[in-house]
């Protein structure tokens, strides 16, 4: 775990998205690093996450370090929604940009804390309690690539849609277009 750039991207995402609760602010993590792997083939923030009954949560290391934060960069404040209490989180400091090794890092944090700041518990946990989830241990590390392999159930082609798939990779292979670049 990256202890500078946990500590940013939590920021990143307070300032994205103020008054995120327990849950969303954890499943935000989980998700920004579900996404910069899929692009990077790593986590941003190198947090391993492990099997709980709230689903995959940041291992001990990293709920330790949110922990800390509590006391110098982030305000926690409980408020209330309809009947329910929330501990909403809020960034007393600004997140240090430079930490991050991209740009993309710091679009995907903002697109992340988009999605999360609607979503209510429930609805995040519904991503992240898949298969390989039910099917781990208590306290074992949950891959990250569970995360965002989606599984698609697609119905056989058609004979109509397999003739234009089939046209249109004629089409290219005559262009002389080069999709190596896209693969790579």
């Amino acid at each position: 775990m990256n202890k500078e750039l946990l500590k940013n991207t939590v920021l990143t995402l307070l300032k994205s998205a103020p008054g995120l609760g327990n849950v969303q602010l954890r499943k935000g993590l989980i998700m920004v690093d579900a996404l910069y792997h899929s692009f990077f083939k790593e986590t941003l923030t190198g947090i391993t996450y492990i099997k709980h009954w709230y689903g995959p949560v940041p291992d001990y290391d990293a709920n330790n370090e949110l922990y800390r934060m509590e006391f110098n960069e982030i305000k926690v404040a409980h408020e209330r929604i309809g009947s329910k209490e929330k501990k909403a989180h809020y960034a007393i400091t600004d997140p240090d940009f430079s930490v991050f090794p991209n740009k993309k890092a710091i679009e995907i944090i903002r697109d992340v804390a988009g999605y999360i700041i609607t979503k209510k518990a429930g609805k995040l946990s519904e991503i992240t309690h898949d298969a390989v989830y039910e099917n781990a241990k208590m306290g074992e590390v949950i891959p990250i690539e569970s995360i965002y392999c989606i599984e698609v159930a697609a119905e056989p082609w058609t004979r109509k849609e397999h003739f234009e798939a089939q046209s249109v990779i004629k089409e290219l292979d005559k262009s002389g277009f080069n999709l190596s670049p896209f693969y790579a």
